[in-house]
């Protein structure tokens, strides 16, 4: 009897000891990802129920799972002299090392530039298996283990604690709201958009690259030292509609801002409202047109599982990883379940709240809301927030697009971290990323002239209250975040366009004061004559006090800034010193051999042999959905990878040349893997410059420096 009950002590402790397991290598790591993803959990109206069917499965019926096949492992094995005993032990803490290690490895994959996902795997089970068989020695790490058992009440339990399900709302402030002078209202905001950029070597305006926002500057005022409060699209876009400064793990849903700018000129009943809102939830479901789809519990359950059983392997393992992984339902992003054109939403309706994919189809976007500036009985309220010129960079100033959006990578070009927002230490790419940033602004441009056309012709733009602004700014500094701060980056992360056309105005004028974000929502609030309520943290612009110091957040921490700190910090060289093309043409400073520009390859030692490269594919996938003016994506961009051992040095310098002229010089860069990319312009910015591509003969050639002096090796495309 003292056999048995020792036997069962020690299954016992076996059992538990493997739920601790799957509660930190399962239950933890899925229960994260989705408490970070409240869209998800809004769009997708998940309740109490989904979330109890959930932890159900993550806290019992998968452990005990785990149990069972141990016992039966475990039987099996003793007819195999016990060999694979500790197999399904060691597979848990596998899974463990590697979400434990995932962090580490992803700056390994990326910065390190290893294939951490190739030989990651087997080590981690290598780590795993000595683990536990000291594990079976040891006292100490049997204790260990068992205090980290707490994890399997503590994990839930957490998240739970959290948890606010779909069908609680609080309480609103929009009732009584009253418009005592309601007006149109234009509010426009673009996303990833420093607003140093439009700036020309005199700190004006450059006219002759951004006309129409000199053309906007002209009749507005230009806030020239306006900043931002956060480099978070799901922070920074909150704060401009609720006037406050960021909070801590504040979801961007319209429960967690109440009497947010929507719900009060929606409680007002005195404005006809049209919102543009791919990434946050504020409208009032008053105004929706999405309708969330009406799903029984149980397709729910499952579409909840379906969706994390494809995102728990990205949580564990690399990008690089030589393993086809599912893949992850759109509404996980916060996507339409269905891509735009395919839904059936009404490309006609000027009315209500549209929700769009964020960066698909960005030009469809703009032609419909263009659309909706149209006069109307009531006032119009007209809000547009758009992800450009933020990247994916594939639009040209003419209108043009010469990539697809859906066919871009997900991060550009030599940029590094999971979400590509380091940038390699090389000026040559960061310029030519800078260069293709700046065309795209250039589309931006000329969508401001369409909006002051429009409104001119439906004789609003007089009568109107324009604002034109940006979420937050973006920074190319080689061996610097795109997006995350430091001293030197600071200024172009921080600083974002500012233009308020008040009505009536006609006369332009340039202000300096510190104004900031969360001040657009009073202002309006004042111009539309409704009260500002209390919660309300920014200063109307009609008001000369202003913050003393500029504040910005990222995730619980908080910068202080000078308040005058984007005025004196301009740019110290001139923009013409650098790009006196302007946008017609890549800077010299973006490639690396400009005095071969022009030369023809017959100049050039060609060597015998030839390497294999394969070409992207930029075209639209759907190609019916492209916008009326970009029928046809212009062939402006080449772009290709090349296997990394078939490089002569680990960067190596690239050409391209067109019926036999050198046209463009760049620079490889590590893709993923063994896969070096690169990315070669054509001349022309616009469809009527760029050659006809059925006449254009397209050669690549890798460049390959040696005591003996230059020579280039063709590059031919695999079949």
């Amino acid at each position: 009897m003292a056999r048995i009950e020792i036997k069962s002590v020690v299954t016992m402790k076996r059992a538990v000891d493997l739920c601790t397991l799957c509660a930190f290598g399962i239950t933890q790591p899925v229960l994260t990802a989705l408490a970070k993803q409240t869209i998800y959990l809004h769009d997708q109206q998940v309740e109490w129920r989904e979330v109890a069917v959930l932890l159900l499965l993550l806290v019992i019926v998968l452990p005990l799972g785990f149990v069972l096949l141990d016992v039966v492992v475990r039987g099996l094995s003793t007819q195999i002299g016990c060999y694979g005993q500790n197999l399904i032990p060691i597979v848990l803490l596998t899974v463990v090392v590697l979400s434990l290690l995932r962090p580490y490895l992803v700056y390994a994959q990326h910065f390190l530039m290893l294939p951490v996902g190739l030989f990651m795997p087997p080590l981690a089970m290598t780590a795993a298996w000595y683990f536990i068989a000291q594990y079976e020695k040891r006292p100490l790490l049997r204790s260990w283990i068992s205090w980290m058992s707490v994890g399997i009440v503590v994990f839930p339990l957490s998240f739970a604690w959290n948890f606010e399900p779909y069908s609680v709302t609080r309480t609103t402030a929009s009732k009584g709201v009253t418009a005592e002078s309601p007006l149109p209202v234009v509010l426009i905001v673009f996303d990833e958009f420093s607003g140093r950029t439009l700036l020309n070597g005199d700190m004006q305006v450059d006219r002759h690259c951004f006309p129409q926002f000199a053309r906007l500057a002209d009749i507005s005022t230009w806030y020239r030292n306006a900043s931002t409060v956060s480099p978070r699209t799901d922070i920074a876009v909150p704060a401009i509609l609720s006037g406050q400064y960021p909070v801590v793990d504040r979801s961007p849903l319209a429960d967690e801002y109440p009497g947010n700018l929507f719900e009060l000129i929606a409680g007002s009943k005195s404005f006809e409202m049209t919102v543009f809102e791919p990434i946050s939830r504020l409208s009032p479901p008053s105004i929706r047109r999405d309708r969330p789809v009406s799903l029984t519990p149980n397709e729910k359950c499952t579409h909840l599982l379906v969706t994390l059983g494809a995102v728990y392997p990205r949580l564990i393992f690399t990008t690089d990883t030589p393993v086809v992984f599912p893949l992850i339902p759109r509404p996980w992003f916060g996507l339409p379940a269905i891509p735009v054109g395919q839904e059936g939403m009404s490309r006609d309706a000027t009315t209500g709240q549209f929700h769009y994919g964020g960066g698909e189809y960005r030009g469809r976007q703009l032609e419909h809301f263009l659309r909706c500036l149209t006069p109307s009985a009531l006032p119009g309220f007209r809000f547009l927030h758009v992800v450009l010129p933020h990247f994916p960079w594939t639009f040209l100033p003419s209108g043009d697009q010469y990539e697809s959006e859906l066919q871009s990578f997900d991060q550009p070009f030599g940029a590094r971290g999971e979400l590509g927002e380091f940038w390699d230490d090389d000026p040559i790419t960061v310029a030519r990323n800078e260069y293709r940033y700046r065309l795209q602004v250039g589309y931006v441009d000329r969508f401001i002239g369409q909006v002051l056309d429009r409104l001119e012709e439906n004789h609003l733009l007089e009568s109107c209250l324009l604002i034109v602004t940006a979420d937050h700014g973006v920074s190319f500094r080689p061996g610097h975040s795109r997006r995350l701060p430091d001293a030197e980056t600071l200024p172009d992360i921080l600083s974002v366009p500012l233009f308020v056309k008040l009505p009536g105005q006609l006369q332009g004028a340039i202000n300096d004061q510190n104004v900031e974000s969360v001040d657009l929502m009073p202002t309006i609030l004042q111009t539309v004559g409704i009260t500002i309520p209390e919660s309300v943290e920014g200063i109307p612009l009609s008001e000369s006090r202003r913050q003393p110091r500029k504040s910005f957040f990222y995730k619980s921490d908080m910068t202080v800034c000078e308040p005058d700190l984007l005025v004196r910090k301009w740019p110290t060289k001139a923009r013409s010193d650098t790009d006196p093309s302007g946008l017609d043409h890549l800077p010299l400073s973006a490639t690396t051999h400009p005095e071969w520009h022009g030369l023809r390859v017959e100049q050039f030692p060609v060597d015998d042999e030839t390497i294999a490269v394969t070409l992207r594919d930029l075209s639209d996938p759907n190609p019916t959905l492209r916008t009326a003016d970009s029928q046809l994506l212009v062939s402006r961009l080449v772009s290709g990878l090349v296997r990394s051992g078939d490089l002569p040095a680990v960067q190596t310098d690239v050409v391209l040349a067109i019926n036999g002229v050198i046209v463009d010089s760049g620079r490889t860069s590590w893709r993923e893997f063994d896969q070096h990319e690169f990315q070669l312009f054509s001349p022309g910015s616009r469809a009527s410059d760029a050659e006809d591509p059925n006449e254009m003969y397209i050669e690549l050639y890798l460049v390959e420096e040696s005591e003996t002096g230059t020579r280039l090796i063709r590059l031919e495309e695999k079949d």
